[in-house]
């Protein structure tokens, strides 16, 4: 999943990631998710900020 830059800085990435992990906790066939990211100080941030929200370390 990427978001194009011009869309980018709306909170786009993390509404998305927000609503992927959200599915899957409502989806008794995934009992987990793989998160792979770009070496990119933006995403590092929304991931932190994600991951903080959900309680993963």
């Amino acid at each position: 999943m990427s978001v194009s830059k011009v869309f980018r800085k709306q909170g786009i990435g993390r509404a998305l990631l927000t609503e992927l992990l959200l599915w899957t906790n409502e989806n008794p066939l995934i009992d987990k998710v793989r998160l792979e990211v770009f070496d990119n100080d933006n995403n590092k941030n929304t991931n932190q900020s994600v991951n903080t929200k959900r309680g993963i370390i």
